[in-house]
């Protein structure tokens, strides 16, 4: 370090990343660690569970403690022996946990852990904490409690969260509880957080009369008798999906029968729309109620504080008014997937090469896949690509925005409500269909835009939305009235009042 310059720790996983200043007291440096962070403009939570790598730079400014993404050159941080000595340091919060670790490479890494207590931590006390369930019913059922729950806790976004807006606005007398997987997950008001894992958790599962999901229920769940299980999915059905997905990508018949088994424990499975019907009792069989009612996390889109919800995204983004946002949000491709759970994203065009191309009145924003979100794999962010893969609302992305590039997600059904343009960037269309993954539904009727396969053609339709906007007019209106029918804003009302009455 020359003299005078600043060094700086930095703090970071593969989603955030934070500038600490370096002190000096004459005989060692020293950096305070936050536990507690404002992400995406949420109020301050404590850190998502991870491992954090602690290490040094040459800081380029005095602004120390702003999130920043960029590229950093790193140097070694090397800890005082009696420090090291005292390695692992252990801290169990009220929380979080948190352990400070050196690896035998002498890295310095901040592991954060969601806060369970010693007898739920391990396979052996969470069996037998689950094991508890059939017996937590007994004294009954808490008749005024739901539990929301939203890709396996990691958001609080989806139709669970339309539905928790709908019991705001209503004034419905039901305590509403949240399943995260830890406390860094922001709850809407009014909600009341409940760690997945944790005695609290266990207690919900077993004794609350309503549950939502949009994925399968947890496999070691069974309900007790009186409790009514909402299940919302998580998207219009378009890909191949439920069984006739299961069967094509080779799924076990162990696993296919215990989907199959938890299915026959919805109450009630959440349509779209009525072309979505058929295809969900073909592909989702179970033995309940099919509530025909329309998806309520689109209700957003019907409110009257839209237009503001959308300036505040943006200022949290730092798009100015007068600049065009592109929301780049395509979905993942099996044949990129390492695990169940988790796949690489597709990588059809550089995303700093397109928006040097289209000039600073664009961002563009790069929203990966909730299966991309997983993996360790993100976009690059500059004064022009904003990656929002963990933004945690996709609805207010679409507000957000201007106008998508999409493909085969199911993203474009919701985003079409916007009455915004829409671009299809599909040059793995024919393998999509035929091969990668397969489809419920024609794809030609679905996509209300011009198809592109290349990045060329994509900057040359995204610097002509005017027409696109035009010229498509017609063909978005179709497809509203086809297959977007049930969108008014009301969707979470009649859900409501349909599990009440």
């Amino acid at each position: 370090v020359g003299p005078g310059q600043p060094i700086e720790a930095v703090m970071s996983d593969h989603r955030l990343q934070w500038h600490l200043p370096l002190k000096w007291d004459g005989d060692l440096w020293s950096v305070d660690v936050p536990l507690r962070a404002s992400i995406w403009g949420r109020p301050k939570l404590p850190l998502p569970s991870g491992t954090y790598t602690i290490h040094s730079r040459i800081a380029p400014s005095d602004d120390y403690t702003e999130q920043d993404t960029s590229p950093t050159t790193t140097g070694h941080l090397t800890l005082d022996q009696d420090l090291r000595d005292k390695m692992p340091l252990r801290l169990d919060r009220s929380d979080e946990r948190l352990r400070l670790e050196v690896t035998d490479s002498d890295d310095i890494r901040l592991v954060v852990s969601p806060p369970l207590r010693p007898n739920e931590r391990g396979k052996g006390q969470q069996a037998k904490w689950q094991s508890r369930i059939p017996h937590l019913s007994s004294n009954g059922l808490r008749e005024n409690v739901i539990l929301l729950r939203s890709y396996y806790g990691a958001t609080t976004d989806c139709n669970p969260c339309g539905i928790h807006r709908a019991i705001q606005q209503s004034g419905v007398d039901l305590t509403v509880l949240w399943a995260v997987k830890d406390y860094s997950v922001a709850v809407p008001e009014g909600g009341i957080p409940v760690v997945i894992g944790s005695r609290e958790w266990y207690e919900a599962l077993g004794s609350v009369k309503f549950q939502v999901h949009n994925v399968h229920q947890p496999d070691y769940y069974r309900k007790n008798p009186g409790q009514v299980i909402v299940q919302t999915l998580h998207g219009y059905p378009f890909k191949l999906a439920g069984v006739p997905y299961w069967k094509s990508a080779g799924y076990s018949p162990a696993r296919i029968r215990s989907f199959l088994e938890r299915q026959t424990q919805w109450d009630y499975l959440i349509s779209p729309a009525p072309y979505a019907t058929p295809l969900l009792h073909e592909t989702f069989p179970f033995g309940g109620d099919m509530l025909e009612i329309g998806y309520p996390r689109n209700d957003i889109f019907f409110t009257p504080d839209k237009d503001a919800i959308r300036d505040r995204v943006r200022n949290i983004l730092g798009i100015p008014d007068d600049v065009t946002a592109v929301l780049y949000a395509p979905t993942y491709r099996d044949s990129l997937a390492k695990t169940e759970f988790i796949a690489d994203p597709v990588h059809f065009f550089d995303e700093t090469v397109l928006a040097n191309q289209l000039g600073d009145g664009y961002r563009i924003l790069m929203r990966g896949h909730g299966m991309n979100a997983r993996s360790h794999t993100r976009f690059t962010t500059t004064n022009t690509v904003i990656d929002v893969t963990d933004y945690p609302r996709i609805e207010e992305l679409c507000l957000a925005s201007d106008i998508a590039v999409l493909d085969y997600s199911s993203l474009r059904f919701d985003y079409a409500i916007t009455g915004k343009p829409m671009i299809f960037l599909v040059p793995d269309l024919e393998n999509y269909i035929t091969t990668t993954r397969g489809t419920l539904t024609p794809y030609e009727e679905t996509a209300p835009g011009p198809w592109v396969r290349d990045p060329e053609a994509l900057i040359q339709a995204l610097m002509d939305m005017d027409s696109i906007n035009r010229d498509y007019a017609d063909q978005r209106d179709t497809f509203t009235r086809d297959f977007l029918s049930l969108e008014d804003g009301h969707a979470g009302q009649r859900l409501l009042h349909a599990i009440l009455n």
